[in-house]
């Protein structure tokens, strides 16, 4: 068995007769397998991305965060699509922005 940091995640090689497996510690799902260890290297770089990618893709959705939130002179937070920006007084602050 071999470890090695990949990304800042433990990935942990194992021989087995058809070549080898690969995974990755902390994160549930990411695994893969390969013909060589180079092959399975590359194959669980990818395999990671993809989680990655997919679990970004999926807090997204869940989150469902408005597409603008502002922050009003007097501290007051305004959230939403439809607020008409030029409506807004002076010194609003945009806090995020889709």
């Amino acid at each position: 068995m071999k470890k090695e940091t990949v990304f800042g995640v433990t990935a942990v090689y194992k021989k087995v007769p058809e070549g080898y497996i690969g995974y990755v510690e902390e994160i549930t799902g990411v695994n893969t397998q390969g013909s060589t260890l180079s092959e399975t290297k590359i194959n669980l770089k990818e395999a990671l991305k993809l989680i990655i990618e997919s679990n970004r893709k999926l807090a997204e959705k869940e989150c469902k965060l408005p597409s603008t939130i502002f922050r009003l002179p007097n501290g007051e937070i305004k959230t939403g699509d439809d607020i008409d920006e030029k409506r807004l007084p002076p010194k609003t602050i945009v806090l995020f922005r889709k």
